[in-house]
């Protein structure tokens, strides 16, 4: 079994009011360690992705209105930040291993 489904508290949180329309960085990047997404809650509607390039390129996951909670966390590259285009205020739980 994969050591990720082991974890049992996340490391941090990033909260964005999501009024900026374009990327925002959510989490900048650590050399030598991969940020791993356990949840993203959408407060209000809209939709968008969570990408390792700020114009919106190397989409790692594409987030709709409300709470996902993934049961395999999503692993962003080793080195790579972490950007959000989604136009609401929303919350990222995420770990950096």
């Amino acid at each position: 079994m994969s050591n990720l489904r082991t974890l049992v508290k996340p490391g941090d949180h990033a909260s964005v009011d999501g009024t900026t329309v374009g990327s925002d960085i959510i989490v900048p990047a650590v050399t030598g360690k991969s940020i791993v997404i356990c949840d993203v809650t959408v407060q209000g509607t809209s939709e968008g992705s969570l990408h390792t390039e700020s114009g919106g390129g190397g989409i790692v996951a594409y987030v709709v209105d409300g709470h996902q909670s993934y049961t395999a966390p999503i692993r962003v590259a080793r080195g790579k930040p972490l950007y959000s285009n989604i136009n609401a205020p929303h919350t990222i739980t995420y770990y950096v291993m």
